[in-house]
């Protein structure tokens, strides 16, 4: 946890409102900070399809073509089709934002 955040959150004027839930908070605070922020290094839900989208993308960078989001989705949208028929898979913005990470 930041050291930042126990110095904002105890800095009220009476301290904490509810003193015995401070360590709920904290924890649950925590926890949802080891979830947002994962390493970009996390492994893929379909590991598959991602990794022949992945190749696709470079090979299309390596030939100067650009890699838009939109031509994330809609590929990746076709590679679960192919590789995951029985997966209702979106594909949406942020699978985009996290396949990029990757």
């Amino acid at each position: 946890m930041p050291v930042t955040f126990n110095k904002n959150l105890s800095q009220g004027i009476g301290g904490w409102r509810h003193p015995k839930a401070k360590q709920k908070v904290h924890s649950l605070v925590s926890a949802g900070l080891k979830k947002m922020c994962r390493p970009g290094n996390s492994k893929p839900k379909y590991p598959k399809a991602e990794a022949v989208l992945k190749n696709e993308a470079l090979e299309k960078r390596r030939k100067g073509k650009k890699v838009s989001a939109r031509w994330i989705q809609i590929r990746s949208r076709q590679l679960m089709r192919e590789h995951y028929p029985d997966v209702a898979f979106k594909g949406g913005r942020g699978y985009q934002r996290r396949a990029c990470k990757r």
